[in-house]
């Protein structure tokens, strides 16, 4: 969707990169610009936006137990980033939610908590939590 040049042509189309984790995201947007720079002259259609505004700005992922995705947030800027406790599947981390949230987050600033436990859920459908559930 990026190298078509679809979300270049369409800014407020929104992507969804359901329990793949995101920790990659980086590292992969890195990859495309590096082979989009060295291939320039071959690739179409050419984009009018940089490979990391589109996919910072529209491509959203999720993660349940990533370690790693909090700290690879904060430092690339990527924060198109949700976390999701996946029940009832067994991969998910029921029964062992509440341990893991204090894990994962216990070092987290309180927006970037927000913004990965409610905040981008909120963005990316269009939806209001209730304050209530936002606390």
């Amino acid at each position: 969707m990026v190298a078509s040049g679809a979300l270049d042509r369409h800014p407020r189309l929104k992507v969804m990169v359901a329990e793949g984790g995101c920790s990659w995201i980086p590292a992969l947007v890195d990859r495309m610009t590096e082979a989009y720079r060295q291939h320039e002259m071959f690739v179409q259609p050419k984009l009018k936006r940089e490979i990391k505004e589109i996919v910072y700005s529209q491509v959203y992922t999720s993660f349940q137990h990533d370690k790693t995705a909090l700290p690879i947030m904060q430092a690339t800027g990527y924060d198109k980033v949700m976390w999701g406790c996946d029940y009832p599947h067994l991969e998910g981390t029921f029964p062992h939610t509440q341990r893991i949230l204090h894990e994962l987050f216990e070092d987290a600033p309180d927006d970037v908590r927000h913004k990965v436990t409610i905040g981008n859920f909120d963005e990316l459908f269009g939806v209001k939590t209730p304050e209530r559930l936002a606390a």
